[in-house]
Parts: C-alpha cells; sequence; structure tokens
C-alpha cells in the first residue's frame, strides 16, 4: 500500500527543527488558565489512578508540576518572562501528561541531553514527550500488515511478542501513519533522553529508604537490544517516494560503568531491510498553546 501525501515528511506532527516548544507568541497570562484547568483534571485523574502501580509516580508528578509552576509564577511577577515561560511549560505539560498517559508508554520528563550525532557529541533540549515501554512487537506489526495489506518480510517472525525486526524505515513509516493516532519515531536526542531519564528512574529508587516506593515507569526490552530506527531529517521533502536512498539513522544502547548511554548505529537508507533493526514509537506533548487548549477542550 502507497503512502499517503502530506505536508511534512510524517503526517502526524509538523514538529519545528528544536524539539523545544515554538517560541510564544501568547503571553504568560493565557497560559495561566490552561495550567489551572490542566491541573484540576490531573488531580482528578490521580484519585481514579489510586490503587494503580502508577499512583506514586504520579504523586510524584504532581509536586513536581507545582514546583515547576511555582518557579513559573515567580519568575513572571519578577519580570523574568523567559523564565517563566519555560517553567511554565514543565508544569504544563506534566499535568497533561497525567491526564493523558497512554497505557503502552511512559513518560519522559523534558530536559537537555547529549547524545551522539555524526560522531560527535552535541547537547539539545528536548520537551517531554511519551515513548513506548517496549519495542513494537511482531504481533503488533502483523495485526497492521493484515489490516492496511502492507508487505510481510519473509524471514520475519509471525505471532510473538518479540520485537518485530527485519524491517526498514519505509516500514516504520507506513506503521506510524495508517495505523498509529500521532505518533511518530523518536529523533535521537527524544531516544537518548528516554535512557537519561531510565538512568534517573533506577537511582531515584536505589536510594530511596522506602520499602514500597514504586519506580517509575521506564523504557524495557523485550529482548536483548536490538538497533532501534531514529527520525530522519529529510530537509523538507514531503513525497515518499523521493525518500528512496535517503540516509535514515539508528540508535543502540551500551552499558558503561553508570549504567546504560546512548549510542550511534549504523546509518541505514530509507528502503533498507535490517535484520537487526526494530523500532519503537514517540507521542510528543503539545508545542502551543493553541494545541494544548485544543487538548483539553
Amino acid at each position: 500500500r502507497s503512502l499517503p501525501q502530506t505536508t511534512s515528511p510524517l503526517e502526524t506532527t509538523a514538529a519545528p527543527s528544536s524539539s523545544q516548544p515554538e517560541p510564544i507568541a501568547d503571553s504568560f497570562e493565557r497560559m495561566r488558565p490552561l495550567v489551572d484547568r490542566a491541573k484540576v483534571r490531573a488531580d482528578s485523574a490521580v484519585k481514579t489512578m489510586a490503587d494503580s502501580s502508577r499512583s506514586m509516580q504520579l504523586n510524584r508528578m504532581m509536586t513536581d508540576a507545582g514546583d515547576h509552576w511555582k518557579l513559573a509564577s515567580d519568575a513572571f511577577a519578577a519580570g523574568d518572562e523567559v523564565q517563566a515561560t519555560a517553567a511554565g511549560w514543565d508544569a504544563l505539560h506534566i499535568y497533561l501528561a497525567v491526564i493523558t498517559w497512554p497505557d503502552t508508554m511512559v513518560f519522559v520528563p523534558g530536559g537537555n541531553v547529549t547524545y551522539l550525532r555524526g560522531g560527535r557529541s552535541v547537547t539539545e533540549s528536548v520537551s517531554a514527550f511519551f515513548i513506548d515501554e517496549f519495542e513494537v512487537s511482531t504481533q503488533e506489526f502483523k495485526a497492521f500488515q493484515e489490516s492496511e495489506r502492507w508487505r510481510w518480510m519473509s524471514n520475519a517472525r509471525v505471532d510473538t511478542q518479540l520485537p518485530m525486526t527485519n524491517v526498514a524505515y519505509i516500514d516504520a513509516l507506513g506503521f506510524m501513519r495508517l495505523n498509529t493516532n500521532g505518533c511518530d519515531l523518536p529523533t535521537p536526542a527524544q531516544w537518548s533522553r528516554a535512557l537519561v531519564s531510565r538512568q534517573n528512574a533506577l537511582t531515584r529508587h536505589e536510594e530511596s529508604d522506602d520499602d514500597d516506593f514504586q519506580p517509575d515507569a521506564m523504557v524495557g526490552w523485550l529482548t536483548d537490544p536490538f538497533y532501534e530506527l531514529a527520525r530522519a531529517d529529510f530537509g523538507g521533502e514531503t513525497a515518499p517516494e523521493k525518500f528512496f536512498g535517503r540516509p535514515v539513522p539508528t540508535v543502540y544502547v551500551q552499558a558503561s560503568a553508570t549504567g546504560l548511554e546512548p549510542a550511534e548505529g549504523p546509518v541505514m537508507t530509507f528502503e533498507q531491510l535490517g535484520e537487526s533493526v526494530t523500532f519503537r514509537r514517540v507521542l510528543e506533548l503539545p508545542k502551543t498553546l493553541a494545541q494544548a487548549e485544543k487538548l483539553l477542550r
């Protein structure tokens, strides 16, 4: 099946080049009622999930959101609108995450991340997002393949909960566009930030004196980690047939003395099958107040 035409390389997102929210022309005062509404709905969501495995993490998130909003309000009162806006977005993203959390994903808070890009170390600021806890399974992809009459790779596993491998970027792109609501492949920065969030969660768990402490949900792997496809930059090109031959990045994890660290995998082409390559989804949170307002309707 052919891919639908889009106005961007991935139909479901029109993200700016930076992972941070777009520069906000809206005033801090417009953000305030949105945060208030989001907090009320998040408080209600937390109460309904009081007995869930996420309850402790949700309460920690609510505390973090409150701290961010106080910082934002104090900064605004002091005339620092840049700091107020940044901290305000941190609070709003957390409240929205509590409200909209998909069952199979984990929440990754925003922040800086350092990772390798083209063999060079770069640092990037990343907004909060959701990412699949595990890779897309063969069973999930098989259901998509049958529903959309997508191609099936001859040596792929069938009907298992193991990761879907032997895929090309075009297969992941088709899965995202035709089978998911608003999801995308992670950028290398997002994928790396998810590993940082995992390590932070493990550290908090190790340092806790509470025997009943519930660690934050974190990314994991169905088996030993494979290379994973990351979102490619097609330079504004929108026609999928023009992606053929274009390079696409892969990422993977490597062990270090401090835990798991992100690493660059081999560069592939858009149509190249990777026997040891799989993928997972991300779902980005709103980057504009208009998007946040729509979500809260």
